[in-house]
């Protein structure tokens, strides 16, 4: 439902299909970076360590 009421706000504000783009690439790309990092650090650190 956040990106289709996003899609709505932006378009709403004088936003086109570029900005509204730039706006849910801002939401993607962190969620990313963070999801590569966290691999990284499962894969190294014990599940025990990791559940505390």
């Amino acid at each position: 439902m956040v990106p289709i009421g996003l899609a709505f706000a932006v378009l709403n504000l004088g936003g086109g299909a570029t900005g509204l783009g730039l706006v849910l690439a801002a939401g993607v790309v962190p969620q990313i970076l963070l999801l590569l990092i966290g691999g990284v650090v499962a894969d190294r650190w014990s599940r025990a360590t990791l559940m505390v």
